[in-house]
């Protein structure tokens, strides 16, 4: 195994202590320094960690658990440089899970009563109010991964066994690996009917959300595709139509938003639904696809980061005039007219351009929409940074075609639609099939209580054998179908209240240590 992963995970238990973010920037300039440059999607991963870490030197100074926010910050970098350089198996799915916990962790940096975490307007649904706290957010986004995760332990242990531990000598999968590695490719990427938890998932502070839907976790589904694009070969039309049916959801979606970073978390889906459209049939367009999203993207959140720092607000009515510099540059990087934006484009089919159309619109809602301020911070300096990295991409001219997609920014006066709004309603969907299935739970769990109290009002003998087996039947049915879930809930709002980093990050860290001294051994 390469010792670069290894590295942020050193950072991460110097951060968990210092809780100054000096050993993250010093990890990522290790990295980078051992890893030179070539690799595309390791030189998006490295530049826009270094980019987030030295944001975070001032986004999360008055954050009060700064101490668990950059131990885990340090952990996601090192889990995704485990799965995007390993080739072994096992190495790519303890990536994959880390990355898991580390998104889950950092969606808990804020704590359930401060506004900043909160994802929703409040009001009152007919299944469930609109409005998610970190603690929420948590447990939606890790039980929704989790299945994916889940899915893709037991395809890649079982494409292991056949083909060998290295993917990279992998041949055609059969249909039943194939679609576990598909289904935790969308869940992770959150494709449909799995996007939703990305949209909570914006409890996190704005940093990990410009990292989170850039260049780690979302973006290692479309990745996986591309890396067993071989074997994955004849199953390109599943991967085609869900990721189209995403891009057009996430991209219609980002148009009715009110809160900019769950505009920004929609676009993500919509764009991370073309990367896995193409991933099968033409990764290296979907890999420029996911490069010149990357850039833009961190830069868009960093930009509408700054404000909502400064004014200490997730809905800021205006921004400061650097920043829309880097959201300009972003969405000409989106449409195909810097030199990353141009690669990505010229690899593209030129049906492509409706999606521009809409990234037009939902862009020039934070760009249009908004008053803007001369106020400038170093926050926004770093966005303009982020933005700037698509000039390091092989001069390419654009195509004047994508100039059309310009003529997309008049959608950003579109008028109300609340169905849109509220993402078609899904999330209403979603939480009336949870209360259903809690219901008929309950409804089980009444129901065998009625058998055991009728068996124990039988006779004597009978009541003495069945005794033993109620007793331990009501412990089963109180674990399963009540204590389970509550035990989790209060285990997400209670770290969201404590800090027990330190004591988290070093039970973590032995838990690592002993699975690779296993490894090893």
């Amino acid at each position: 195994m390469d010792i670069a992963p290894l590295i942020p995970f050193a950072a991460s238990a110097v951060d968990a202590v210092t809780k100054r973010g000096a050993a993250a920037v010093v990890a990522a300039a290790v990295v980078i320094a051992l890893s030179g440059l070539g690799d595309p999607l390791l030189d998006l991963l490295n530049f826009v960690f270094l980019l987030t870490a030295l944001y975070s030197l001032w986004y999360v100074d008055d954050v009060e658990r700064r101490g668990w926010y950059w131990a885990w910050l340090d952990a996601f970098y090192g889990s995704m440089l485990l799965f995007l350089t390993s080739s072994n198996w096992l190495w790519i799915l303890a990536g994959w899970g880390g990355l898991d916990a580390a998104s889950w962790a950092l969606i808990l940096t804020y704590r359930d009563d401060e506004e900043l975490g909160l994802v929703g307007d409040g009001a009152r649904g007919k299944f469930l109010q609109w409005l998610w706290r970190p603690s929420a957010s948590a447990l939606r986004a890790i039980a929704t991964v989790e299945l994916g995760t889940v899915a893709l332990a037991v395809g890649l242990a079982a494409a292991a066994a056949a083909y060998g531990p290295n993917i990279g000598l992998w041949r055609d999968l059969p249909p039943a690996i194939a679609a576990l590695i598909l289904i935790a490719a969308f869940v992770k990427s959150a494709q449909i009917p799995f996007t939703d938890w990305l949209m909570t998932a914006m409890s996190a502070p704005t940093p990990v959300s410009a990292l989170l839907h850039s260049a780690t976790m979302v973006a290692a589904g479309p990745i996986l595709l591309v890396r067993l694009h071989g074997p994955l070969a004849h199953y390109w039309p599943y991967a085609l139509a869900v990721g189209l049916a995403t891009a057009v959801y996430g991209g219609l979606t980002a148009l009715w938003q009110r809160e900019p970073k769950v505009l920004l978390a929609a676009s993500t889906a919509s764009y991370l639904g073309l990367a896995t459209a193409f991933s099968l049939t033409d990764p290296a367009g979907a890999t420029a696809l996911l490069i010149a999203h990357g850039f833009a993207k961190a830069a868009l959140f960093m930009a509408v980061g700054e404000s909502i720092h400064r004014h200490g607000t997730r809905l800021p009515g205006s921004h400061g005039a650097v920043a829309k510099a880097a959201m300009a540059l972003s969405l000409a990087t989106l449409l195909g007219l810097t030199p990353a934006g141009a690669v990505a484009k010229s690899l593209l089919p030129d049906w492509e351009l409706p999606f521009s159309f809409l990234t037009a619109g939902y862009v020039g809602r934070l760009l249009l929409g908004t008053s803007t301020e001369r106020a400038w911070s170093p926050l926004s300096a770093v966005a303009l940074a982020s933005a700037a990295l698509a000039f390091a991409a092989p001069a390419t001219a654009p195509s004047p075609l994508w100039l059309l997609a310009l003529a997309g920014l008049a959608l950003y006066k579109a008028p109300p639609l609340k169905p849109m709004e509220r993402r078609l309603y899904l999330p209403e969907l979603f939480a009336a099939v949870g209360g259903g299935l809690l219901a008929a739970a309950r409804a089980v769990g009444s129901l065998d209580s009625r058998i055991d109290r009728a068996l124990l009002s039988a006779g004597s003998l009978w009541r003495a054998l069945a005794g033993a087996a109620a007793v331990a039947d009501k412990a089963v049915d109180d674990a399963l179908h009540l204590k389970l879930v509550g035990a989790v809930r209060r285990a997400s709002a209670k770290l969201s209240e404590i800090g027990v980093e330190v004591y988290l990050y070093a039970a973590g860290a032995a838990a690592l240590v002993a699975f690779v001294a296993f490894i090893l051994i």
